[in-house]
């Protein structure tokens, strides 16, 4: 709990952010304005180094509203405690509204908390969408005067309210990311609570089971571990985001970077959680061989036959294709397994396999092609069957897909025969 309220400190200005930049595409008229919120506590020198890292020498372009602790407290102590939100406004924050495409991108100076990427996400969470946000104070500070400066210019725009769901959602986003990156770090938690989030809203998870199982499946294609308090901060934050009725599609557009990194992600640790799973029964099989390996120089006079000296110390054992005999167990080195189980083809195959391994009619024609081309012989039955499901496309079709190239005698006579229609 002491962990939460210093990290809300410096959360806060997220969700502030999120209730101006709905304001921003609500109403119409407001489109293409720019809003500046200053905390009132800042003194001179404070307020001119709050407008440099903002970029501001002039900010007479933009909608300037002025935030004291007063109202920070009027917004906030629904929220957080008033030993959190602290006696001064300091923090600052621009919003711009950008053309679509833009997506959301959020840019912090001296806030030492908080990601721009976790800003990110939960003004996402929030509705926002295409726009540029900067946030800074005058040295590392919490920035709650910016979350409060931004709901007040979302109020006095529209005269509208972030509904309370939306608000909480957010809010509880941003810490709770901040939390679970103290365990895992940021970059990991941001994809995490991303991922998770699309999977809530992708699928209308709503029951406690299904969102324990979208955490657990996004923690395990990211090969990260949870511990179980992390986990539990998670699905309660999902419970709220299931209630929200999120677009997918803006969530995926508004911080496409980030779910582009999120894809590749998984897609790059599936990959190799294969190879590590190969390495692994490569390994287990070498170990059970050694385990299982027979010495040589235990062996020397009955494999006098097939040794080679090459010096006094080195010996080179040709031991070819056969089955070697030796004292106390036979040596294999035949193709054959020696705990091969002779059975009939019906034994072996199955008829219900996925349709994604059927052979197409482009390989059945392929497989056909190259047995004309070489003059090979197959089962009849077999043949008759691939030239039916090759018949399912025509020649023309069959030539676009399989890319084939001019070789051997049938190739070249195919094409013949089309140059000469």
């Amino acid at each position: 709990m002491i962990m939460r309220k210093i990290f809300g400190k410096f959360l806060a200005a997220g969700l502030c952010i999120a209730m101006a930049l709905s304001s921003v595409t609500v109403k119409a008229d407001s489109v293409d304005q720019k809003y500046l919120a200053l905390g009132a506590d800042l003194t001179a020198s404070q307020k001119k180094k709050v407008l440099e890292l903002l970029n501001l020498d002039d900010n007479s372009d933009y909608k300037v509203i002025t935030v004291t602790n007063k109202d920070e407290h009027e917004y906030l102590d629904s929220y957080l405690s008033k030993s959190v939100i602290g006696t001064r406004a300091l923090s600052s924050v621009t919003v711009e509204q950008k053309d679509d495409g833009n997506g959301v991108n959020v840019t912090t100076q001296n806030i030492s908390y908080c990601t721009s990427g976790m800003y990110r996400n939960a003004l996402i969470t929030a509705g926002i969408k295409n726009a540029d946000v900067k946030v800074a104070g005058p040295f590392k500070i919490s920035g709650t005067a910016a979350l409060v400066g931004v709901m007040k210019a979302y109020e006095e725009m529209t005269g509208k309210k972030i509904s309370e769901k939306s608000k909480d959602a957010a809010t509880d986003e941003l810490i709770t990311t901040g939390e679970v990156a103290e365990n895992i770090g940021s970059d990991d938690a941001e994809k995490l609570i991303a991922d998770v989030k699309q999977k809530v809203a992708e699928d209308n998870l709503s029951s406690p089971s299904e969102i324990k199982q979208a955490i657990e499946e996004s923690a395990n294609d990211l090969n990260i571990s949870l511990s179980d308090a992390d986990k539990e901060k998670i699905q309660n934050l999902m419970d709220k985001i299931s209630d929200l009725d999120l677009n997918v599609s803006q969530l995926k557009e508004q911080a496409k970077d980030l779910y582009d990194k999120l894809n590749n992600s998984g897609i790059l640790e599936k990959i190799a959680a294969f190879f590590r799973s190969v390495v692994k029964w490569i390994g287990t099989r070498l170990i059970d061989s050694y385990r299982d390996s027979i010495c040589f120089s235990d062996h020397l006079i009955e494999l006098r036959p097939y040794t080679q000296t090459i010096s006094k110390t080195e010996r080179f054992f040709s031991l070819g294709k056969a089955i070697v005999p030796l004292s106390g167990a036979p040596l294999n080195c035949t193709e054959i397994p020696e705990m091969s189980v002779f059975c009939t083809l019906p034994e072996i195959i199955s008829a219900t396999v996925p349709e994604k391994i059927y052979i197409s009619p482009v390989g059945c024609s392929g497989i056909v092609r190259r047995k004309n081309e070489r003059n090979m012989s197959i089962n009849p039955r077999l043949e008759e069957l691939m030239v039916n499901i090759s018949a399912q496309m025509s020649s023309d079709e069959i030539e676009k897909k399989s890319r084939i190239q001019p070789r051997g005698r049938f190739s070249q006579e195919l094409r013949t025969a089309k140059i000469a229609l």
